[in-house]
C-alpha cells in the first residue's frame, strides 16, 4: 500500500510528541511492507528529499516549519499532485490538520483517496488552556490565532475527513463536542513507544539520591515551576532529594531564577537537551517521574516512556493523561494545579518505596498491553488496509449504480 503523510514538523525540525509519532508510525508502516512518503516543511539544511529508515521525505522549499501558512497549503498541494501522478497513493494520513490542502483545493472530490486525520490536540483545548493562564499579549494573540484556525481550517478538515483518530479518550470526547462529529467517524487509538528502547535497566537499583525527574519543553504551561515552589518543603523532610530537569525553552531562565531565590542550586540539576535514545538512563535513574503540566495535553510521550521504564509517575489530571494513568493503580493523579497534594504524594512515595515500586510494576504491564509501538503500528496498518478496501468497494458499488442509471 502507498501511503502519503502530511506533517508540518518532523524530528528533523524539533523534538516533540507529534514529531516522534510521525517517525514511529511511518517507520513501522514501512517495516510492515508499505511505501510511506511524507510531505513536510523546509529542511533546516535546505535538503529537498531524503530517505530515512525506508521513509521517503519531501521537504518544501521556503516553507516555515511548525506553523500553517498560505505557502504550506499551496506547495503541499502541488507536491502531493506531483507525487501522486508517479506513485498513485492509496491512503492519505494527516498529522493534525497538516493535510488540509487536500480538502481546501477540492482534491478529495477529484482523487477519491481515503483521507485520515490523526489528532493530538484541538483548537478548543488550546484556547481553554491559554485562557486559564496569566494575562499576556502573546497569549491573547495565540487565542486569536486558534479561533481563526477553528473557523478557517479545523472545521473543514474535520468535516470532510473520512475518519478521525484521537490519541486519547478525553480528546475524542472534546472533538465530538467541539466539531459536531458523528461518532462512527471517530476512533480512539493512543500513540505508542518502543518498549525495546525504553525499558527497566535494573529493577532493584539502589540510588544514592532520591531523584525526581522532569522532562519537556520548558514553558510556563508545562508547570515545572510548580514543583520548584514546593521543593524546599520536601527537602526539609528528605535531605537527599535531587531534581533533574531535562529540556530547553524560553522559560528556562525563569526557572533558574526561582532556584536562586529559593536557595535550590544544590538540589536542582538542569541537564539541557538530551538525545531521545539517552533518556532511558534518566528514567531509570529516577525514583519518581513528575508531569505537572497545567496546559492542555493530548497524551504526552514522556508519560508512556516513564511507564515503559517502570518509573513511578505522578501527574496532574489533565487532557489525555488519564488515558494512560489510573490513580493508585499504575501512578498517582493530582487535581490540576494542586501543589499541596503534589507535595504530599511525592513525600508519601519517597517514604513508601514498596508501594511506589508496585505502581511502577503495574505501569510497565499496562504499557506492554496497550502502548507498545509494535501493537500500535499493527493496528494502524490493519486499519488503513481495511478502510482502503471499504472505500474502494463503496466507490465500485456507486459506479455500478451510476452506469445502470445511464441505461
Amino acid at each position: 500500500m502507498n501511503i502519503c503523510i502530511f506533517a508540518r514538523i518532523l524530528t528533523t525540525h524539533a523534538i516533540g510528541g507529534m514529531q516522534q509519532h510521525t517517525k514511529d508510525l511511518s517507520e513501522g508502516l514501512v517495516n510492515l511492507g508499505n511505501r510511506v512518503v511524507i510531505i513536510t516543511t523546509s529542511h533546516p539544511q535546505k535538503i529537498q528529499k531524503e530517505i530515512l529508515n525506508g521513509v521517503e521525505i519531501h521537504y518544501l522549499e521556503n516553507v516555515i516549519s511548525s506553523v500553517y501558512t498560505g505557502a504550506w497549503w499551496k506547495k503541499s498541494k502541488e507536491k502531493f499532485i506531483e507525487l501522486h501522478n508517479k506513485i498513485n497513493f492509496n491512503i492519505i494520513c494527516s498529522e493534525s490538520t497538516a493535510g488540509y490542502s487536500y480538502i481546501k483545493y477540492k482534491l478529495r472530490k477529484k482523487f477519491k483517496i481515503p483521507f485520515i486525520l490523526i489528532i493530538h490536540g484541538s483548537t478548543i483545548g488550546e484556547i481553554k488552556s491559554l485562557l486559564s493562564q496569566k494575562f499576556a499579549i502573546r497569549k491573547v494573540l495565540n487565542v486569536l490565532y486558534y479561533i481563526y484556525d477553528y473557523f478557517t481550517v479545523s472545521l473543514f478538515a474535520f468535516r470532510f475527513s473520512d475518519i478521525i483518530i484521537a490519541i486519547s479518550r478525553e480528546l475524542k470526547k472534546t472533538i465530538m463536542r467541539a466539531f459536531f462529529i458523528n461518532k462512527k467517524r471517530l476512533i480512539y487509538k493512543p500513540i505508542g513507544v518502543d518498549g525495546k528502547k525504553f525499558y527497566p535497566i535494573s529493577p532493584d537499583k539502589q540510588k544514592i539520591n532520591k531523584n525526581l525527574l522532569l522532562i519537556g519543553r520548558i514553558r510556563e504551561e508545562k508547570g515545572f515551576q510548580k514543583l520548584l515552589l514546593i521543593l524546599p518543603e520536601i527537602i526539609k523532610e528528605i535531605k537527599n532529594v535531587k531534581l533533574l530537569i531535562i529540556g530547553t525553552g524560553f522559560y528556562l531562565n525563569h526557572l533558574k531564577k526561582i532556584c536562586r531565590d529559593l536557595n535550590l542550586i544544590d538540589y536542582v540539576e538542569f541537564l539541557g537537551k538530551i538525545p531521545n535514545d539517552k533518556l532511558v538512563y534518566y528514567y531509570n535513574l529516577s525514583n519518581i517521574f513528575i508531569c505537572p503540566s497545567i496546559g492542555m495535553e493530548g497524551l504526552p510521550y514522556v508519560i508512556l516512556e516513564a511507564m515503559a521504564c517502570k518509573t513511578t509517575i505522578i501527574a496532574f489530571n489533565i487532557g489525555g493523561i488519564p488515558t494512560a494513568i489510573k490513580h493508585l493503580s499504575n501512578g498517582i493523579l493530582i487535581p490540576l494545579g494542586d501543589i499541596s497534594s503534589l507535595k504530599k504524594s511525592i513525600l508519601f512515595l519517597l517514604k513508601n518505596e514498596k508501594f511506589s515500586r508496585q505502581l511502577a510494576e503495574n505501569a510497565r504491564k499496562d504499557f506492554m498491553k496497550y502502548f507498545d509501538i509494535n501493537y500500535i503500528n499493527l493496528f494502524f496498518n490493519n486499519l488503513f488496509h481495511k478502510f482502503y478496501l471499504l472505500i474502494i468497494n463503496t466507490h465500485n458499488k456507486f459506479n455500478k449504480i451510476s452506469k445502470k442509471k445511464q441505461f
